[in-house]
Order: C-alpha cells, then sequence, then structure tokens
C-alpha cells in the first residue's frame, strides 16, 4: 500500500488537500 500512497502524494495534478485526503483513505482502509 506505500508505494500506491507515493504516488499520491508525488502526484503533481493533485492539490496537496487531496493528496492527504487519499492517502487518509489509504491508511484508514490498511
Amino acid at each position: 500500500m506505500s508505494s500506491q500512497i507515493d504516488d499520491y502524494m508525488r502526484d503533481p495534478d493533485k492539490p496537496l488537500s487531496e493528496q492527504y485526503r487519499l492517502a487518509a483513505l489509504e491508511w484508514a482502509d490498511a
């Protein structure tokens, strides 16, 4: 899962708030 989170965090097309929201969803689901 960590690689997916890293992809979200590095995604330049997403605003930071969206990156953190998606990462939080991944962590909560893990």
